[in-house]
């Protein structure tokens, strides 16, 4: 693999904001180079279960296609190989499009293929190289597991959804609103084997998590949530959540274990007050595990 090189363009992350900037860039007719340090393209849709696309559509009566471009070419690899061919509605109204992780994957690797574009997965950006006075970056150094390396660029584009590349660059920032509060995050709890004649109401979630929590279940963040259904007996529930203090790797550990011991309870959950309410059929027996995602 090459290990340094000069480009027109550097993209930092990819996810779907750096895959149609990196495109953009080379519809244009510049060199590019897009760098993500997971191990494929989609950012936090195919890298932390956020199994569907909001916003292509509007809402009300007349639901119609409002976004296009590059999103609209990921829709039509998905729909090509099978795993896409209408829009449904969440639970709060909006038209989302459900996706296969996988196949998702695979898509948007085959957009890439069509503009042959060059990118790096499993690249993590560690340092901005920067001009003699600071002011402008001029490169970037990355880190494998073969060790550093090294690439150069006339202009670079942050997509890494955390301002990564700005903070190297000793950009100025905020962190949250600048006053100690931060947006929750959210570990996405992927449930399979529920009965697929069950509606997750948001009136039903509140009942649930009220009477649980009167009940003991005292690590349940929230008393509302969203669940979305993917598959005919699958479902993604936007429930366990913390406020993310700082991005080093210490607060980042302690939030991966708090937000999982919630989703195991949030699972007690279920289960001790669906069954006590005598719908049990709700879930199958047994828990199973599945990258790292708690299946039912």
């Amino acid at each position: 693999m090459k290990r340094s090189g000069h480009y027109d363009v550097i993209v930092v992350g990819g996810g779907a904001s750096g895959l149609a900037a990196a495109i953009g860039a080379k519809n244009a007719g510049k060199t590019v180079l897009l760098l993500d340090r997971n191990g494929s393209l989609g950012g936090q849709c195919t890298n932390s279960n956020v199994a569907s696309y909001c916003g292509f559509f509007n809402r009300g009566d007349r639901m119609q296609q409002i976004i296009f471009g590059i999103g609209d070419e990921v829709l039509r690899k998905l729909c090509k190989i099978g795993y896409y061919d209408r829009y449904q509605i969440s639970p709060a109204g909006n038209a989302i499009i459900t996706l296969d992780i996988e196949a998702t994957k695979y898509a948007l690797d085959l957009v890439a293929a069509d503009h042959q574009l060059e990118y790096l997965l499993h690249c993590r950006v560690v340092e901005a190289l920067m001009n003699e006075d600071g002011t402008v970056i001029e490169g970037v150094k990355c880190v494998d597991d073969e060790g550093y390396f090294e690439f150069s660029a006339d202009a670079f584009v942050d997509a890494s959804g955390d301002g990564n590349l700005g903070y190297l660059a000793n950009a100025p920032y905020r962190f949250g609103d600048g006053n100690g509060s931060v947006q929750m995050s959210t570990r996405i709890l992927r449930i399979d084997h529920v009965d697929p004649s069950v509606q997750f109401t948001p009136d039903n979630l509140v009942e649930v998590f009220l009477r649980a929590k009167s009940e003991g279940f005292n690590h349940l963040t929230k008393e509302s949530g969203m669940v979305v259904r993917t598959h005919e007996d699958t479902i993604i529930a936007l429930l366990p959540s913390i406020a993310v203090s700082a991005l080093d790797a210490k607060t980042l550990t302690e939030c991966e274990v708090d937000t999982m011991s919630q989703a195991i309870e949030y699972m007690k959950a279920f289960r001790n007050i669906c069954l006590a309410w005598r719908m049990q059929d709700w879930f199958g027996a047994g828990p199973r595990w599945a990258s790292g995602i708690p299946v039912i």
